[in-house]
């Protein structure tokens, strides 16, 4: 299976094999690991930029959220365009003034939970 970066939702979930209500927690949990990614690696803005071997275990963990609800297990591709998407979103919605948060609080070891950006 194959799809465009540039697909449409409609053409992702119909890719998927998902009903509406399955997507629609495909999509949060997509959205709660792609903040934590972020919030981890304030460095990983794209992607392409995230390692394989993090790629294949963010799949491996959401596909065991999924398959815990009954829901289909997706495939990297599915994956790799709703991240994308994630990312860009968090770019547009916070820019660099996350990256320079974390930064922050990494230096100055404060609580993590305490360095939530947008929360």
């Amino acid at each position: 299976m194959s799809i465009r970066i540039n697909a449409t939702v409609s053409e992702a979930r119909a890719a998927s094999g998902h009903s509406k209500e399955q997507w629609d927690r495909f999509y949060f949990i997509t959205k709660d690991e792609a903040k934590q990614l972020s919030e981890a690696h304030p460095d990983w803005k794209k992607w392409i930029l995230i390692p394989a071997n993090k790629q294949e275990l963010m799949l491996q963990r959401i596909n065991g959220r999924l398959i815990a609800e009954g829901i289909p297990a997706v495939e990297m591709i599915i994956l790799r365009w709703r991240v994308s998407q994630l990312l860009r979103d968090i770019q547009r919605k916070y820019g660099t003034s996350c990256a320079t948060s974390f930064q922050l609080c990494s230096y100055y070891r404060l609580d993590p939970l305490d360095c939530r950006c947008g929360s």
